[in-house]
């Protein structure tokens, strides 16, 4: 067992209570979350809720979690996660100042 499943083990993620829950530990540096819904289909709008108590969970004073809503609804999350990159990636797409 990692640091990460350490963590999100004793902040109670990883227990067997949270059915509709889905956390997937990638590695010590990158997470997968997503929550099913009652017909086992992936909840958008309860995942986003989730993913930031998650993230305080994941979070240390040395270490910064952090991560982006993929285009199915889950979320990645990635430790010191620095999304400026994306910005600009999506400005020069969208020919746009973000």
């Amino acid at each position: 067992m990692n640091n990460t499943e350490k963590r999100l083990r004793n902040a109670g993620w990883l227990s067997c209570r949270w059915v509709n829950i889905h956390i997937d530990v990638l590695n010590t540096s990158n997470v997968v979350v997503w929550v099913a819904d009652k017909d086992g289909d992936l909840d958008p709008e309860a995942t986003s809720v989730i993913v930031d108590q998650v993230i305080d969970s994941l979070d240390t004073e040395k270490t910064k979690w952090g991560g982006f809503r993929a285009a199915g609804g889950h979320w990645y999350l990635e430790k010191n996660y620095d999304g400026k990159h994306w910005a600009a990636a999506l400005a020069d797409h969208f020919g746009t100042n973000l």
